[in-house]
């Protein structure tokens, strides 16, 4: 009688080992697809990162060289060459009062 107990419990044990491999080949799985979601996720924040390293090194630039167009010295220049205007000289004005 205890023998076949025994062989009882045996086929219970591997019945539930049995049961128990698909499941943990399911974790496995999942866990392997999770790590690759991490590790491309990973990869898309670090160029993200780069990006907006660019992006604000751009912005810098950008925003030095329109405080450099601002000066005065830079709009009389530009004034100058792109749209031939000259300041006018102190002594050329006439100033004319009409009576």
């Amino acid at each position: 009688m205890k023998r076949r107990n025994g062989t009882k419990g045996e086929i219970l044990k591997s019945l539930l080992f049995i049961s128990i491999l698909p499941i943990v080949a399911g974790g496995l799985f999942l866990y392997v697809n999770i790590g690759e979601a991490v590790r491309t996720t990973g990869a898309k924040i670090e160029h993200l990162r780069t990006e907006e390293s660019q992006l604000r090194n751009r912005q810098n630039v950008l925003i030095s060289q329109q405080k450099r167009a601002i000066r005065p010295d830079q709009l009389t220049q530009r004034a100058a060459e792109v749209l031939d205007m000259v300041q006018p000289v102190p002594e050329a004005i006439t100033i004319v009062v009409k009576q």
